[in-house]
């Protein structure tokens, strides 16, 4: 598959938040990261395709006015033509939430999730 074949981010990122096309997207198993209630330190889980859960992650966080969402073209969240983005919810307070995603074979991936919100 050649540079013109590859799906475009765009297109794809819209598409996602379709459920059924959502998880038709996560590369199973998937990690979770997220920071313990009652620690505040970072733990995981693994999640497999049948403890997957439709994400409405635009809509999730949209109604809060403190948080504004990022895209970054690739896992060090530098501009760069690569085959990786991170969509990301920067809050000013407690909304830290990245997604991963990497383009496998021109297809976009979901390849891991990490949620630092207070």
């Amino acid at each position: 598959m050649g540079a013109q074949d590859n799906e475009s981010f765009e297109v794809f990122f819209d598409k996602f938040m379709e459920e059924e096309f959502q998880v038709s997207r996560v590369l199973f198993p998937i990690t979770k990261v997220f920071l313990d209630d009652d620690t505040y330190d970072a733990d995981s889980i693994i999640l497999q395709k049948g403890d997957w859960i439709y994400d409405r992650m635009l809509l999730s966080v949209q109604d809060k006015t403190d948080a504004y969402p990022q895209i970054y073209d690739n896992f060090s969240h530098k501009l760069r033509d690569t085959d990786e983005r991170v969509f990301a919810w920067k809050g000013f307070s407690d909304v830290e939430v990245y997604y991963y995603f990497k383009r496998i074979a021109g297809k976009w991936f979901l390849v891991r999730i990490e949620d630092f919100s207070v």
